[in-house]
């Protein structure tokens, strides 16, 4: 019998694990990359548009009341199944407040 021997030898499962994990999530890793051009740190950052960033915080604060009256909502249930009923209420109507 003749032995094959490949030319890259079959990688195992946690090595598949973490390249896809790397590939996954690429774009939200820090990069590791080190370059010749000064910092991002030692650069003056560009100035932020007002318009967008009041927008994007009124936004964020009216997304932020709506979470916490939807969890105010979940955490009066009394046991399990009242729990269960509130989020399949809510499931069927988002716009229940």
């Amino acid at each position: 019998m003749r032995s094959i021997n490949p030319a890259m030898p079959d990688p195992g499962f946690i090595t598949m694990s973490i390249r896809m994990a790397q590939s996954t999530f690429s774009d939200v890793m820090p990069s590791f990359k080190y370059s010749s051009s000064p910092s991002a740190a030692s650069r003056p950052a560009a100035p932020k548009p007002v318009g967008k960033t009041i927008l994007a915080a009124i936004s964020d604060w009216f997304y932020r009341q709506q979470v916490a009256e939807r969890e105010a909502y979940l955490a009066k249930a009394t046991d399990v199944f009242d729990l269960e009923r509130r989020m399949r209420d809510f499931d069927h109507q988002p716009n229940f407040f």
